[in-house]
């Protein structure tokens, strides 16, 4: 299993309930074979840097990710043949945030805070 973010770009013109069936499909996709949803953030409705196909909004969301080295690929699937999104993008993770989510990043903090106070 490998750590992904995930960030897609949905028509700003999308009806609410259009939303939900796509965030539905992409989120079964990455639990496909035990994967998992570290994280899901809902960024809302934001101005594009440029226009993409007349369109200058957007709605943005934002998925950390536990899965398998296929779902990229699955997820680029449904992503071309779906009309309501924009843009996508997937990409592995920084060890930093992998760390955030194994837990790692706060034992750290501890054993650092511990030795610092050990040496005052």
């Amino acid at each position: 299993m490998r750590y992904y973010e995930t960030m897609v770009v949905f028509k700003y013109d999308l009806a609410e309930k259009a939303i939900d069936e796509l965030v539905g499909k992409i989120e079964s996709i990455i639990k496909e074979d035990s994967g998992e949803i570290l994280n899901s953030e809902d960024w809302g409705k934001k101005k594009l840097s440029y226009k993409i196909n007349k369109d200058e909004y957007g709605i943005y969301r934002l998925w950390h990710h536990k899965s398998g080295e296929d779902v990229p690929g699955k997820l680029e699937r449904f992503f071309r043949i779906s009309d309501g999104i924009i843009r996508f993008h997937t990409i592995l993770m920084y060890k930093k945030d992998i760390d955030m989510y194994e837990g790692k990043a706060s034992e750290t903090q501890n054993e650092n805070s511990n030795s610092a106070q050990e040496e005052a």
